[in-house]
């Protein structure tokens, strides 16, 4: 079976999370080549295109790897809020560990950083609060979309206390809510009814990877995207196992032609990882008798 570039990676994430002995033995009659499927750094042909359609968030948990490699390739997509850009290029921290550390830049953020137009006034955050609580008549969106875009990660405290002690207007929080590094509880505290989820969730805002497995995403869509994730940063993939390794394990498990029937739907398949793999175990049927299912 021939399987496209897409398909083979996407399919190949699902394989992580098999056994070994049953990995093999699809990659056999798939026809897929163990090595192809683990190969390639971090960034490759398929990083950008996958992290430009991806949900916003997932920027964010590319950035908690605090990989040079990783930042430079978002820095230089022009992908990340001018305070962001401005955090890498500062070589800002972004996951667990000592705040007093610096991520090592890459040579390419090195290099622009003196003068770069990605990186934005570099306001102040009295400066940017200003010009937030200044966003209450019609048509102040794009005003405060600009103001928010200044917010760098240091800034968020400082923002919450402001709006702990005088809310700021409801454009300023659209705006900063939309921001992908928008802390959780912060964005809470913006509002919570129904209208303001959706348009998070617009704004590619989810609440983590099992979204991706489960939620709204198309497995052709969440599956090369997870294992741009997986290479990048293996602890946030992690997480998602509660929802990736039952459906292959439970659902899947060592039935070859339900994984078969999982590489041919997957192109087209418009459904969820969910439904892409009950879809192809029902079609199956009963894994046969013997271990060479």
């Amino acid at each position: 079976m021939a399987l496209d570039d897409r398909t083979a990676t996407a399919v190949g994430f699902l394989l992580r999370m098999a056994d070994d002995g049953i990995a093999e033995r699809v990659r056999a009659r798939l026809g897929l080549d163990e090595g192809r499927a683990a190969a390639g750094g971090v960034v490759d042909n398929s990083f950008r295109s996958e992290v430009r359609q991806a949900p916003a968030q997932v920027r964010l948990w590319l950035l908690q790897a605090d990989d040079p490699e990783v930042n430079a390739a978002l820095f230089g997509m022009g992908v990340l809020p001018a305070g962001l850009a401005r955090d890498v290029a500062d070589g800002v921290p972004f996951g667990p560990g000592d705040a007093g550390r610096r991520v090592e830049r890459s040579p390419y953020v090195t290099a622009v950083r003196p003068d770069d137009e990605r990186l934005g006034e570099g306001l102040a955050l009295p400066r940017i609060l200003e010009r937030l609580y200044g966003a209450v008549t019609r048509g102040s969106l794009k005003r405060a979309r600009r103001a928010a875009q200044e917010v760098r990660s240091a800034d968020w405290p400082g923002v919450a206390a402001a709006h702990a002690e005088r809310p700021l207007p409801g454009y300023a929080r659209w705006a900063l809510a939309g921001r992908f590094d928008c802390p959780p509880s912060l964005r809470t505290a913006f509002g919570t009814h129904a209208k303001f989820t959706h348009r998070l969730r617009e704004a590619g805002i989810v609440e983590g990877l099992d979204d991706l497995v489960t939620g709204v995403a198309p497995a052709i869509s969440a599956l090369p995207l997870l294992d741009v994730l997986y290479r990048a940063q293996p602890r946030v993939v992690d997480r998602s196992a509660s929802a990736v390794r039952p459906l292959v394990h439970e659902r899947l498990g060592g039935h070859v032609e339900a994984w078969a029937i999982v590489a041919q739907l997957l192109p087209e398949f418009i459904g969820t990882t969910a439904e892409l793999v009950d879809l192809a175990a029902a079609v199956a049927g009963p894994e046969p008798e013997g271990p060479w299912g």
